[in-house]
């Protein structure tokens, strides 16, 4: 479950960035919705590592 998980994940940024990449090149503004999923994924990023963070920290103050 977690496999198709990282994989949605992967193709939706790869869509996301590649996208406000080549909106940028070609000098185009961004939609909002492009740039409102751009931040969701930033949250998400942010989250999960501030969550494996926390996860290393507890395996190393317990062993």
């Amino acid at each position: 479950m977690a496999e198709n998980a990282f994989l949605f994940y992967g193709l939706l940024a790869s869509f996301v960035l590649g996208s406000l990449g080549r909106n940028k090149r070609m000098g185009r503004p961004h939609i909002p919705q492009l740039v409102a999923m751009g931040w969701m994924l930033f949250a998400v990023s942010l989250s999960g590592a501030a969550w494996l963070s926390v996860q290393a920290l507890d395996m190393a103050m317990s062993a």
